[in-house]
């Protein structure tokens, strides 16, 4: 069956037309996976998994029911899956229908969706939380009421001040000029890139310890030397998601303090059980966790991609910039006399 995605114009929801779900669907991924998929067998299943996820950019596009959130994506060629993963709807429908509204329609800057399949209600049965920017809620106390605690900031001393000069790495190698720079030990590098065994069935992730400094040349920018990576423990995954604890920092805190006294914690990392592309990085899930947990503007998401048909990795890394996470250089540190280009 044709399963098709309603539309409706602005704050009224008039209706306006339907789409074939399957074609939009076909559309979005073959942009994000880099390849025309026309070839391949396609299998959705729509989750009741609820999404919160806010869109940037125009038209708005709005999921009417935010609650069926979520969708199962197949991909296979005769009986040989060669792609499976979960996906937010907003990745797989919601900014494939801007593009599409943004041409057909550019007067109109608000829209909603529905996707028509059985089971699947016309009207959300949830309220969304609202997403509110600039504001502070601020409750009083009552007449003689006081917190039963305090809180202040501790003041922490400025990152000291180095250059990439100072490290051995291939300056002559070409790069993009970044305001964040990660440097890598090259056996830590061999570590996460080749040899650290991933697991084939449900993601993994930890933590990126090491030293943080003030680029000499470069004002308002940061070098990032990393000096180890390990796993987190008390986690939870899943094919699709990983997620920490209370207890997963509890562990990480007090590595630093009794085992890597001065070091700090830079950021995190995990893997995708897929190969990369140039268009899929980050999913907006791994972007609401970064901006929810690791908070401080230098720090940094580290992805491995994991490609087990040909037996590849591909190791990135991203920072906040603004409201989104941009993809950002990183260097092989090696010992003077073996330096070459990365």
């Amino acid at each position: 069956m044709d399963y098709q995605v309603k539309l409706f114009q602005g704050p009224e929801k008039k209706y306006i037309q339907s789409l074939p779900l399957l074609d939009l669907i076909r559309k979005s991924l073959s942009r994000q996976l880099g390849k025309d998929i026309n070839g391949f067998d396609l299998r959705v299943a729509i989750l009741n998994v609820p999404e919160d996820i806010i869109i940037n950019g125009t038209p708005i596009v709005e999921n009417l029911v935010p609650e069926f959130g979520y969708a199962y994506v197949t991909l296979s060629m005769g009986n040989r899956i060669v792609y499976r993963h979960p996906h937010p709807i907003s990745d797989i429908l919601t900014q494939t229908l801007q593009s599409i509204l943004r041409e057909r329609y550019p007067s109109v800057d608000y829209w909603y969706f529905c996707i028509d399949i059985p089971l699947i209600p016309g009207e959300s049965r949830m309220r969304r939380t609202p997403h509110v920017q600039g504001t502070v809620p601020v409750r009083p106390f009552g007449p003689g009421e006081k917190p039963a605690f305090s809180i202040r900031r501790i003041a922490e001393e400025e990152p000291p001040i180095r250059t990439l000069q100072e490290f051995a790495v291939d300056l002559e190698a070409k790069h993009k000029p970044a305001k964040i720079k990660v440097l890598l030990p090259s056996q830590l590098e061999h570590d996460l890139h080749t040899a650290r065994p991933l697991s084939d069935s449900v993601e993994e992730g930890g933590f990126l310890l090491g030293n943080v400094y003030r680029d000499g040349d470069t004002e308002g920018s940061y070098i990032l030397e990393i000096k180890a990576a390990p796993f987190a423990e008390y986690t939870g995954a899943s094919f699709f998601h990983f997620t920490y604890t209370g207890d997963s920092f509890a562990v990480i805190k007090r590595t630093l303090r009794e085992e890597r006294p001065g070091e700090r914690l830079l950021g995190w990392f995990h893997t995708h059980l897929f190969p990369a592309t140039d268009e899929l990085g980050l999913t907006s899930i791994d972007v609401v966790l970064h901006f929810g947990t690791f908070t401080i503007p230098w720090q940094v998401a580290g992805l491995i991609n994991l490609d087990f048909e040909k037996n590849q990795r591909v190791l990135r890394f991203y920072v906040r910039e603004g409201n989104k996470m941009v993809l950002i250089p990183f260097y092989k540190l090696v010992p003077p006399a073996a330096r070459e280009p990365f």
